[in-house]
C-alpha cells in the first residue's frame, strides 16, 4: 500500500491516518505500507520515530526536465533577486551554456534577466558553461553547486570570469524531490 502524498498541517492526525492504512494493508494480505514522507521535517521525524512504514525516499536522480528553456523561463524571476545585492547587480551580457547536445544563451541587462534563447552552435569553446545534461539538471534544481559537480565530473567546465555569476544564479538549495510528480 503506497501513500504517495502525505500532507498534514501537524502531526496530531498522523497516527490515525497510518493506523487506517495499516489496517487496510492487513486486510489485503498484509502488504507493506510505504510512504513518501512530506517535506515537513517535523512530520517526517515523527513518522520515522513512531511507525515501521517504509520511507520511499527522494532523490534528484528522479528529475527530468523535458525543456530546459521553459524551466529557466519559469525560474527566471529568481535571477534578478539573486543578483540584486552582489557585484553582478548591474550585469549586462550573456551567459552561454551547453549540455553538449543543445546550447542556451541567458541574456541579462542591468542585472535583470531578459530571456533565454536556444543556440545551434556546436563549437563547445563558444560556451561559458559546458556541462552534461544530467549534471545541468542537478545544478538547475539546486541539488549541487557548480563547484561540487565540477569536483567529480571532468566534463563540467566554466569560464573563470563567469564562475561567480553561475554560483550566484544556481546556489545549492534544500532539494526535496517528490518522485510521483
Amino acid at each position: 500500500l503506497d501513500i504517495a502524498e502525505l500532507y498534514l498541517d501537524d502531526h496530531q492526525h498522523v497516527d490515525a491516518v497510518l493506523r487506517f492504512a495499516a489496517s487496510r494493508a492487513q486486510e489485503w494480505d498484509g502488504i507493506p505500507v510505504r510512504v513518501t514522507l512530506p517535506n515537513q521535517a517535523h512530520i517526517r521525524e515523527y513518522v520515522n520515530a513512531r511507525t515501521q512504514v517504509k520511507d520511499v525516499g527522494r532523490s534528484a536522480w528522479y528529475i527530468k526536465i523535458p525543456s530546459v528553456t521553459r524551466f529557466i523561463e519559469t525560474i527566471s524571476p529568481l535571477f534578478s533577486d539573486r543578483l540584486k545585492d552582489t557585484e553582478f547587480h548591474d550585469f549586462t551580457g550573456e551567459l552561454t551554456v551547453t549540455d553538449y547536445k543543445q546550447g542556451y544563451s541567458l541574456s541579462f541587462d542591468g542585472g535583470v534577466f531578459k530571456g533565454i534563447t536556444e543556440k545551434s552552435e556546436k563549437n563547445i569553446d563558444d560556451y561559458h558553461l559546458r556541462i552534461p545534461r544530467n549534471q545541468l539538471i542537478r545544478l538547475l534544481m539546486g541539488y549541487e553547486t557548480l563547484d561540487g559537480i565540477a569536483s567529480h565530473e571532468p566534463d563540467v567546465q566554466c569560464a573563470a570570469a563567469l564562475k561567480p555569476l553561475v554560483r550566484l544564479l544556481f546556489p545549492k538549495l534544500e532539494a526535496m524531490v517528490d518522485p510521483y510528480y
